[in-house]
């Protein structure tokens, strides 16, 4: 049987050639639980696979579940929506129930957004308000991580402190406010099902600090968690738990619910989406699947070094960048006014950016005759516009020796576009030169008509 990371990269690459997905694009992903499945639908120019096409994916079969992965835009960010969602309770283990979250993680979403049909605990709730999730109680007796542990997706004991990213969870406040919604806070306990919780249970998980129980979620936010992807949770309470409601539950009710609030949930979706910019910024959560590809990379970097064009400084270099999982290389091109030669990094960057890359994933430079030479100060410069501070890069000589680092080692103080927004808004229009004397930047450029510079 294939690892857990040979099948996500499989889905992963069958999922973006499907649904055609941006190179570069860090989406937000979302997970929609029973009846809430609308929001996909909702998405401009949507686009879907479903499950049955995906490596990995089991078909859905509970009702108020379409079984389909959705791409499209909501409020000018792209979005990918899992509309329904697999459960235990269906014959999958944790780990494939989680697996559509690793899959999220490995197309590169910046953010998952979970969501659910919970029953209310907490006395005080009533059917149809919806809930932050603060953090969760799992009652399963599962783990999506048992077994032997998957270095290049996370580390065997991850930390479930900040499960539910606080960030996230302020966007997702200031939302509830834009949106004119009450919002409320809790804790969400996942029992396996699919019977209805008892009465007596239902007491249990009011004691244990519970507001909602339900029967999903808690698998996807631990492999996020995992995986270093931040998470944020909302429950839609469709009904009082047992105790505390005087009729039967059913399904129906549940399905009921979850549709008459269906305006409220999607307006709140679409304020938390263009709440993007409160998000972690350039949040690039695959590090360990990134580290992965280096090996790749610096084949790459190796392979079109000696395409390299160096006949002044006979010094050749080749650099290789992973954006939006392609690998995309290039050489030094040297001419004879050296400062306007070509370095092999920005030569990389330009081909990505060109193929419509908005991110660069990590980085390998093959160079250095007989030690490791670091990228130069303009090339750690263009880096930093488009790679997070955490993105790998690896630097290597010729014979193979390596320093394996990131941008932001290599450029702690990158001169970024608010420094321009900045400089921008204290100018005068003029420069200094030399010797402190004044320039009209316009003097600077020329004229257009005669495509010559002006003196001072």
């Amino acid at each position: 049987m294939a690892s857990w990371t040979e099948l996500a990269l499989e889905c992963a690459k069958l999922a973006r050639e499907r649904l055609k997905l941006p190179a570069g694009e860090s989406p937000v992903a979302v997970v929609l639980g029973s009846g809430l499945g609308a929001f996909a639908d909702a998405l401009e120019g949507a686009r879907g696979v479903p499950f049955s096409d995906l490596p990995g994916f089991p078909k859905a079969t509970v009702l108020g579940h379409k079984g389909r992965l959705v791409y499209g835009m909501l409020a000018g960010a792209p979005v990918l929506a899992l509309q329904g969602r697999l459960h235990g309770y269906e014959g999958h283990d944790a780990a494939t129930v989680a697996f559509p979250a690793r899959v999220f993680a490995v197309l590169g979403a910046r953010a998952l957004a979970v969501t659910n049909a919970a029953g209310g605990t907490n006395p005080s709730f009533a059917p149809g308000e919806l809930m932050r999730i603060t953090d969760h109680i799992n009652l399963t007796g599962r783990n999506p991580l048992i077994g032997p542990n998957e270095d290049q997706l996370g580390p065997r004991f991850p930390d479930l402190s900040q499960a539910y990213d606080p960030r996230l969870a302020e966007a997702l406040e200031e939302a509830a406010r834009a949106s004119n919604q009450k919002l409320r806070a809790g804790v969400y306990l996942q029992m396996n099902g699919p019977s209805y919780e008892t009465p007596a249970e239902v007491r249990m998980a009011r004691a244990m600090g519970a507001d909602a129980v339900g029967m999903s979620t808690v698998p996807e936010v631990i492999v996020a968690a995992h995986m270093g992807m931040p998470v944020c949770g909302i429950s839609c309470i469709t009904n009082l738990a047992a105790g505390i409601s005087q009729h039967p539950l059913t399904h129906q009710e549940v399905m009921e619910v979850a549709k008459a609030v269906e305006g409220k949930f999607l307006d709140l979706l679409r304020a938390f989406v263009r709440m993007n910019g409160k998000w972690p910024a350039g949040t690039a959560p695959l590090s360990s699947l990134r580290m992965k590809k280096l090996p790749a990379l610096l084949r790459a970097a190796a392979r079109v070094r000696q395409k390299a064009y160096a006949p002044y400084s006979g010094y050749p270099v080749g650099a290789a960048v992973l954006a939006g999982g392609r690998i995309f290389a290039a050489a030094n091109v040297e001419n004879s006014s050296y400062p306007l030669s070509m370095c092999a990094e920005r030569n990389a960057v330009a081909m990505a950016v060109a193929a419509g890359a908005k991110r660069i994933d990590a980085v390998a430079i093959v160079g250095g005759r007989d030690r490791p030479a670091a990228p130069c100060g303009g090339c750690r410069q263009v880096l930093a516009e488009l790679s997070a501070p955490d993105t790998p890069v690896v630097y290597a000589s010729a014979d193979g020796q390596s320093v394996t680092t990131t941008v932001g080692a290599l450029l702690p103080a990158a001169f970024g576009p608010v420094d321009l927004i900045r400089a921008g808004a204290e100018s005068t229009g003029r420069m200094r030169g030399p010797a402190g004397i004044a320039r009209s930047a316009a003097r600077v450029r020329g004229t257009r008509k005669s495509g010559r510079r002006r003196s001072p």
